[in-house]
């Protein structure tokens, strides 16, 4: 289960959790989150990490509807990739997309935890926990796609920061951490559709 947290700078969207004022007024949020590229208008955070190589993808090009545009740090059960999927009048929606192939030994497994993170997250209503935009299955195997959020991850912040010899500033710290506490404990409390704790 993924969680986000979004400074100010990542995403210009009134919708999702911003870190208040009163936490970066003395933080550069840029500096600490690396830097930003400017995309349509809008500052997002894309993550060197997500390799933007059609050849990682193969001999995957395309997963369902979604095309594979670069990939993600995987398991050797499960791939996960940066994807793109396209409408009938053009207008293109970012995805991640986590893929298991027919393939492998371990894809009932696999399969299994696809469907159980599907099912689970599909009850999930919080803003700072990811949304399933779709899973199915074909002939390849199955995939699993959730909302992308832009943006590094906090152990490459982390990373990035102990590089400079440096920590994060606590104040972006202790919020950091509550945020992630308030989707966990969302997602812990949770109920299914007969009243049920989610598993």
């Amino acid at each position: 289960m993924a969680c986000r947290c979004h400074g100010r700078s990542a995403v210009g969207d009134d919708r999702r959790t911003s870190i208040p004022s009163a936490v970066t007024e003395s933080i550069d949020v840029g500096d600490v989150f690396g830097v930003a590229t400017v995309q349509h208008g809008e500052r997002l955070l894309d993550p060197p990490y997500a390799r933007r190589d059609a050849s990682v993808a193969k001999p995957l090009a395309k997963v369902g509807p979604y095309e594979l545009v670069g990939r993600f740090p995987s398991s050797r059960t499960t791939m996960v990739f940066l994807a793109h999927k396209t409408s009938q009048f053009g207008i293109i929606r970012r995805a991640v997309v986590k893929w298991a192939g027919r393939q492998l030994d371990s894809f009932a497994d696999s399969r299994r935890m696809l469907l159980d993170e599907a099912r689970v997250i599909a009850f999930l209503e919080h803003p700072n926990l990811v949304k399933v935009l779709d899973v199915a299955e074909d002939a390849a195997g199955m995939y699993l796609a959730l909302e992308y959020v832009p943006g590094p991850d906090l152990r490459r912040v982390l990373s990035e920061l102990m590089k400079r010899s440096e920590s994060l500033p606590w104040p972006l710290a202790c919020y950091v951490a509550i945020e992630v506490l308030h989707g966990l404990a969302h997602a812990h409390g949770a109920a299914g559709p007969d009243g049920a704790p989610l598993d």
